[in-house]
């Protein structure tokens, strides 16, 4: 996979315990051509992402791109990890994307690294992205299918789980939904 989403320094205990699906702020790395994007700000990733409601809104967001083919041309699409000052602008023209790596202090912390700004990451497809967002959301449901198994009781984890399988079913047949 050209892009891809990484997480470390995930503690599992936190996941396992009854607040964790709320409470687990990995460190987030996008790797573009096997290029962590973050060294270009001078750190190695985001720390203390609030990943599963990023998730959430990742998911929600890329259904829209998705949804989006069909009608318009282009469109921007924000994907911010909630919890700290960083995000991506993702600016499509057709089927490819350009991808923008944000950071505005008015949102979070920024590690120490200089907001507000923006510098160009990469250039990536669609399928490229959306595979790469349902990469880290099916790593996310087998964390906590296997650490945490009440959270698929929760309809706001099962929602997601839904909307994550139609991005799943959109990559397998390549097209829109």
């Amino acid at each position: 996979m050209r892009c891809k989403f990484v997480l470390s320094d995930v503690s599992e205990n936190m996941i396992a315990s009854a607040d964790g699906y709320g409470i687990s702020e990995p460190i987030v790395t996008l790797e573009i051509d096997g290029k962590n994007v973050f060294e270009s700000l001078g750190i190695n990733g985001v720390k203390s992402a609030v990943i599963m409601h990023s998730r959430e809104r990742f998911i929600g967001r890329t259904r829209e791109l998705i949804e989006d083919l069909s009608e318009k041309n282009d469109g921007a699409y924000e994907y911010w990890l909630l919890g700290t000052g960083f995000g991506f602008l993702v600016e499509r023209n057709g089927r490819t994307l350009q991808l923008f790596l944000r950071v505005d202090g008015g949102m979070g912390p920024t590690q120490g690294v200089n907001s507000p700004q923006t510098v160009h990451i990469g250039t990536v497809s669609v399928n490229e992205w959306v595979e790469s967002i349902a990469s880290l959301s099916r790593s996310l449901s087998d964390l906590f299918r296997r650490l945490n198994p009440e959270t698929y009781r929760d309809p706001m984890f099962q929602r997601d789980e839904a909307s994550l399988s139609l991005l799943e079913k959109w990559l397998s047949v390549g097209r829109n939904l």
